[in-house]
């Protein structure tokens, strides 16, 4: 008898800064998932039996229409969580305003390990400077990155 699948990944946008070579996402192609798509595939998804997304990238934070994928997934009766590096203050400002809609929020610490190892993109945004800001930061996490009771935990990966 095989295992039910319950959380399904959904790569939402191809693109990411960070750049990590051992990220799944190693095409690195460009553009973001549209929203017919992700609704057939919510769909399907759905008829199969899985109970939630996660939303991955690249960068899910970067989708344009990020709210809208967080709702629909809920419209079907999914929950729904995301993977992000949450590296850059537009991507905190993204999470932040879906949060209060998300099951789980795994933040990537491995993007910051993975800079200092020397893994990720050399031109990406963050300087040393900045990179150890983000490591306190994670350390004492924002109030919008908490849980509130909802079902599911906040993890840094």
């Amino acid at each position: 008898m095989s295992t039910p699948v319950r959380t399904a990944l959904v790569s939402t946008a191809g693109h990411c800064e960070v750049a990590c070579s051992f990220c799944f996402r190693a095409d690195r192609a460009r553009g973001f998932l549209t929203t017919a798509t992700y609704t057939r595939a919510l769909s399907r998804l759905k008829e199969t039996g899985v109970e939630g997304v996660c939303l991955t990238g690249g960068e899910p934070t970067h989708h344009p229409d990020l709210r809208q994928l967080v709702r629909l997934a809920l419209q079907f009766g999914m929950t729904v969580s995301i993977v992000t590096s949450a590296r850059s203050e537009a991507e905190v400002t993204a999470l932040a305003e879906v949060d209060h809609l998300l099951t789980n929020v795994t933040v990537s610490a491995d993007s910051q390990g993975a800079m200092t190892l020397g893994r990720t993109n050399p031109e990406c945004g963050l300087g040393r400077r900045d990179a150890q800001r983000r490591r306190n930061s994670l350390e004492s996490p924002s109030p919008h990155l908490l849980g509130r009771g909802r079902r599911g935990s906040r993890a840094a990966r």
